[in-house]
């Protein structure tokens, strides 16, 4: 079986506080684009997920750990290779990670026809994580809770992105960026709700309705980024970040620089079995 695994990107991504568990209660809009890894699912004699990206491990690597899990709960005795071609950057903020889990899991419902709902592959998600429950719906979605609960939106009316990925390694990369908000950073989900009634109302949406709360955090602490960020909006007169880091996105159909960035458009998938 062969799957597409979509990027994301956040246009909005608002913390309004703390569970008593320590979790952060988020709310954003979360957006698909024509960004994707490419993904093969087969039987095999033994379970072995594979990488083209040597910097990732097999046991480290949530699509190995969601294909393992999925085998246990459902008592699945067959084993299966996945192979993985990465073409969303590591630790972007794009979601590749979380997006292949969820390609796993479903293809694997699709291929072994577990007849699994999207909630119960959600539920079974967040034994890894809260952020893989965006991509079973995807498209556009408004995401709230840890980010485990999910409303569908209308397809966004807006330019194509322009993304570029900032090269800062940056060990446990979301455990830091969270580590660097505070009190002061929580608001009340005002942004992102203003911009669902923009998109229920199927108006165009402007970068000025965009929001981040790690954009300005993330400037204040790697001097690249804003660099970065400031050519930017240079060029594209806007720019916002995506997830915690570190792929900055702007808005145009233009693209001044095509060995810079790299253009995609909004699809309003997350996951696609393409055979």
């Amino acid at each position: 079986m062969k799957i597409k695994s979509y990027a994301k990107l956040n246009l909005t991504l608002e913390i309004d506080g703390k569970n008593s568990n320590g979790y952060h209660k988020i709310s954003g809009v979360f957006q698909n684009i024509s960004l994707f890894d490419e993904i093969i699912i087969k039987e095999s004699k033994n379970d072995l997920v594979t990488v083209d990206n040597k910097n990732i491990s097999q046991s480290n690597n949530i699509a190995y750990k969601a294909l393992k899990l999925l085998k246990n709960e459902m008592q699945i005795k067959n084993s299966f290779s996945v192979g993985i071609k990465k073409n969303i950057p590591i630790s972007s903020g794009l979601g590749g990670g979380s997006s292949n889990a969820a390609a796993v899991i479903y293809g694997l419902n699709e291929m072994l026809a577990l007849n699994l709902s999207i909630n119960e592959m959600i539920s079974l998600s967040q034994k890894l994580g809260s952020d893989i429950a965006f991509f079973y719906t995807g498209g556009t979605c408004l995401v709230s809770g840890i980010g485990e609960k999910i409303e569908k939106l209308n397809s966004i009316l807006i330019d194509n992105f322009n993304l570029f990925h900032v090269p800062i390694n940056l060990k446990n990369k979301t455990r830091h960026m969270y580590n660097l908000i505070n009190e002061d950073n929580f608001t009340d989900g005002k942004k992102t709700q203003e911009l669902k009634k923009l998109i229920l109302n199927s108006q165009k949406l402007s970068p000025d309705n965009f929001y981040n709360v790690f954009f300005d955090v993330a400037k204040a602490n790697f001097s690249k980024l804003k660099i970065y960020s400031d050519e930017m909006y240079d060029n594209f007169n806007n720019c916002s970040l995506s997830g915690a880091g570190m792929t900055l996105f702007s808005v145009s159909n233009k693209n001044f620089d095509s060995n810079k960035y790299k253009q995609f458009f909004p699809i309003d998938t997350g996951i696609e079995i393409v055979s």
